[in-house]
């Protein structure tokens, strides 16, 4: 049996609870200002009346007062022990404050009213996987579908959780089973981008952001990672685009920035890449592939000795880092200083066997030096690598 609380229900459909604490937008924060007041005076006449409590709580969910949500519901609680609504209503805000731990016990008392609701039993999952009970959660969503073949979030969310795992086959058996099951949920096509582009399936990762985004046009993260998806298919006018939308929709964090970064390389804007460096390292000051890239980002602008400072920054904060050798090495080609380069791209090679780069400007070096057998056999381990490419990295 599933249910959803009729309290909430109705506030979901209104869309109250998508309203944001934002006493600039006045039209919804002053409705749910005037909500709380009609509510306070109507509790104030009947103070036994449960179903105002839950109204108010869900006022204050919509509020993000989750503290003051949680005290209206356990109000309730304290008048009927025995309401699911109110348990599962108080997991929901525990969750909202991420105590995981007490929204699973509130689920836990929600399923002994009512064991065979699915609704429940999903929701306790997602707890134990906050929690990293990731079997116990699997467990748990299987007996969820074993229960409701049709419930649309038991497979949507074990996809979630399969995304996690890195089991992205397995996680699109699921959304594929969630869309079949309801396709105007954006959760799923986002979830499924996500595995779709894990898997270097990136046009049908893009197809599926797209249908999210056209379901929630809001989603900043579907724009970064449709951005990723276009960047990877070397689509960088189109990746610039979805990327500067992320960001200005206000995903600033290190990875969108340097994402950004890396997509003004490939437009050979430089200098707009090194701006975008510059902020993902000053959120992320300890990133070695930050700095390997600013370096590189650098020695094209002419700057070798940043070039060699960030460079020597990426070795300090991960010694094995290879491609970070190699592009040194490169450095110090462009600089002619080939002995030195040849002992950073051996290093590279030692650390990556089938660093494809590495062996190519090692035997330029190589020539440049006279050492002609050792240019040769570099050149030819090179072109046998170059046919499956070389997973140096960034």
């Amino acid at each position: 049996m599933n249910r959803l609380p009729a309290f909430l229900l109705a506030f979901l459909t209104a869309g109250i609870l998508k309203a944001q604490p934002n006493p600039a937008d006045t039209s919804n924060y002053s409705n749910l200002r005037e909500q709380m007041r009609d509510l306070t005076a109507q509790i104030k006449a009947s103070p036994a009346n449960t179903e105002l409590y839950m109204r108010r709580s869900v006022v204050k969910f919509a509020l993000h007062d989750w503290d003051g949500a949680a005290q209206d519901v356990t109000k309730v609680i304290s008048l009927n022990p025995r309401d699911f609504e109110a348990y599962m209503s108080r997991g929901w805000v525990r969750d909202e404050q991420q105590n995981y731990r007490s929204a699973l016990e509130d689920y836990k008392k929600a399923l002994s009213i009512d064991p065979g609701n699915s609704m429940a039993i999903v929701t306790m999952a997602m707890a134990k996987f906050h929690l990293k009970d990731t079997a116990g959660a699997l467990q748990d969503l299987g007996k969820a579908i074993t229960l409701d073949p049709k419930d649309w979030s038991a497979y949507n969310n074990r996809g979630f959780i399969k995304n996690k795992m890195g089991d992205y086959e397995g996680a699109m058996v699921d959304l594929d089973m969630a869309i079949d099951l309801d396709d105007s949920k954006f959760e799923s096509f986002m979830s499924r981008g996500l595995s779709k582009k894990a898997l270097g399936q990136y046009r049908r990762a893009i197809v599926d952001y797209n249908k999210c985004l056209f379901l929630n046009p809001d989603l900043a993260e579907a724009y970064l990672d449709r951005g990723l998806s276009k960047y990877e298919l070397k689509d960088f006018e189109a990746a610039l685009k979805d990327l500067d939308k992320a960001i200005g929709m206000g995903i600033h964090t290190a990875g969108s920035y340097l994402s950004r970064a890396y997509v003004k390389s490939g437009l050979r804007d430089h200098k707009g890449a090194m701006e975008d460096f510059d902020q993902s390292i000053a959120l992320e000051p300890n990133n070695p592939e930050a700095y390997n890239n600013r370096g590189m980002c650098k020695l094209m602008l002419q700057d070798a000795e940043g070039a060699f400072q960030d460079l020597n920054k990426a070795l300090v904060l991960r010694p094995d880092y290879a491609k970070a050798y190699g592009n040194r090495g490169l450095a110090k080609f462009a600089q002619h200083d080939y002995k030195a380069a040849i002992t950073d791209f051996t290093k590279a090679i030692e650390l990556n066997p089938i660093f494809m780069e590495a062996y190519q400007y090692r035997g330029y070096s190589y020539e440049r030096t006279d050492e002609l057998q050792k240019a040769k056999a570099d050149a030819e381990r090179a072109a046998s690598l170059a046919g499956g490419g070389s997973p140096a990295g960034r």
